[in-house]
């Protein structure tokens, strides 16, 4: 792959709490190789999630430093009361970049999948904000997005 430069670092540097979260509701029981395969799977797909901001040397220009592992950064919690914790502790903290990768990733397992109550309370959090996507719709979008 070509070296990539960044045409601006805006949404790098600029704009520091510029995130998304996805909650998905997993019916089937947890097991940590899975989900390390499809991260690494997904990091294969995309060299920009085995990359790592830098600048380079001679020009200062910044640039996708691209390594062979994956950058994506898997957390996995035992109890998933400290959800929104870690979702406030993401919007606050400074995402350095150029030493972590651009992609994080929260596990809450559950015995036998994720608890449709925590779905709901999700909405509720992000009904403050103005976002709201039903259950039952986003049941629809996923079952969809498998059938193409």
């Amino acid at each position: 792959m070509q070296k990539q430069y960044l045409i601006t670092e805006r949404a790098h540097f600029m704009c520091p709490n510029m995130h998304f979260g996805m909650l998905e509701e997993i019916e089937k029981d947890f097991v940590h190789e899975e989900v390390e395969s499809i991260i690494d799977r997904m990091a294969e797909a995309h060299p920009f999630l085995k990359s790592l901001i830098a600048y380079e040397d001679g020009t200062e220009k910044l640039y996708y430093k691209v390594t062979n592992q994956s950058q994506i950064q898997l957390i996995i919690r035992e109890d998933r009361e400290t959800l929104w914790e870690d979702y406030a502790l993401l919007s606050k903290e400074d995402w350095n970049v150029f030493e972590n990768g651009m992609l994080k990733v929260y596990v809450y397992p559950k015995q036998n999948g994720m608890s449709k109550m925590l779905i709901k309370q999700a909405n509720a959090q992000w009904r403050k904000e103005k976002h709201k996507v039903s259950y039952e719709a986003y049941k629809l979008i996923r079952k969809s997005r498998l059938n193409k």
